[in-house]
């Protein structure tokens, strides 16, 4: 059997799809799995694997642009899948996977988005952890198997042996030896968000006093500022703090697969809720997240080998992303801004103690 996995989303929503997919194919339920995603999330698909192939979907590159949409349209086809698993929430995506002939199409039904959808499960929200919800789909299919349990096949992300390499080489041509610590931080994220990323990160400054921190810490520690060009607004790290030769701002400078490298070899990951977290987790660095809007419960990383912690101001009026809507924010973004230093400092430190 041959199933398609359609996730048009960002990297941590691809990341949760793993374990669903590593199960149909260690059970041997399915003998090849195409994976659809955009340009952004395949990147961590590389390597897996668990993924025979990927076709690339990047809605904002399709739009209003006949030709490239019928050439999409095409690929599907031709994928001759028998079985589809359709994550997208939309209906005219759930249109077009039974125009490419996908006779058997599962999935979520969603405000009654589903039409298109042959075996579904009624949707408000996800109010458990995105993996284990994924995994509702697979009795969908094989209904006397067992329970696709997400621990049991945890998301991974694999690096080539030249990769792994890569974060080795830029420490020691860095100037410092194998033995050093790397905290890897990423001010930025929630790129899936687009102009709204800002509503998940945690203020700039505090970044820049958490590196500061971090850089105090007693032994060998040098601290990576990671994510993309965008990712520059988010924090603007001073000319004095770079000069110390310990705080290394890479933001733009690194590929995707570069930046997980770089994650691989780190002690610890400090970040937004979001992709990054998510890559860490996959990748079995421990994390420290700042959580702000979104239900921890749910978008969180979960099933990881590694230890996540969270830290959030628990404020009454969190979470407010309910039902994949946003609310105005009527306080300022305080569950961001009322999360302090300290104590996300506190949720480090047991962490680079244990790595001295």
């Amino acid at each position: 059997m041959k199933a398609l996995v359609f996730n048009p989303y960002g990297i941590g929503d691809v990341l949760n799809t793993l374990p669903l997919i590593t199960a149909l194919k260690e059970r041997k339920r399915v003998d090849e799995v195409v994976f659809v995603t955009n340009s952004r999330s395949a990147q961590v698909l590389e390597h897996n694997p668990y993924i025979d192939s990927v076709l690339l979907y990047d809605r904002d590159k399709l739009k209003g642009k006949f030709f490239d949409q019928v050439r999409f349209f095409l690929s599907l086809r031709r994928a001759r899948a028998d079985v589809a698993f359709d994550l997208t929430l939309n209906r005219n995506l759930g249109f077009l996977l039974m125009l490419a002939g996908i006779r058997v199409r599962v999935g979520f039904d969603y405000s009654g988005r589903g039409t298109f959808l042959t075996r579904k499960i009624g949707l408000e929200e996800f109010t458990r952890p995105i993996p284990a919800e994924y995994a509702r789909l697979y009795p969908l299919l094989f209904p006397d198997d067992p329970p696709v349990d997400p621990a049991e096949f945890p998301p991974r992300i694999y690096l080539s042996e030249e990769e792994k390499r890569f974060a080795e080489y830029l420490v020691y041509n860095l100037g410092f030896d194998e033995d050093v610590r790397v905290v890897s931080v990423f001010p930025g994220g929630g790129a899936s968000w687009g102009n709204q990323r800002f509503r998940k990160q945690w203020p700039g400054d505090r970044f820049l006093a958490l590196i500061e921190r971090l850089l105090g810490f007693e032994g060998d520690l040098i601290v990576m500022v990671l994510g993309d060009e965008k990712d520059k607004e988010a924090l603007s790290l001073p000319v004095s703090l770079l000069r110390g030769r310990r705080c290394f701002d890479l933001r733009g400078r690194l590929s995707l697969r570069e930046s997980l490298s770089v994650v691989a070899r780190s002690s610890l990951v400090v970040c937004n809720e979001g992709g990054p977290g998510h890559m860490a987790a996959a990748l079995g660095v421990p994390v420290v997240i700042v959580l702000g809007p979104v239900p921890g419960e749910v978008y969180a990383p979960h099933y990881s080998t590694a230890e996540v912690r969270l830290v959030s101001a628990d404020l009454e009026c969190q979470p407010c992303y309910r039902r994949f809507r946003m609310p105005e924010c009527h306080r300022d973004y305080a569950c961001l801004k009322e999360v302090s230093v300290e104590e996300v400092f506190d949720q480090c430190t047991p962490f680079l103690q244990g790595s001295q």
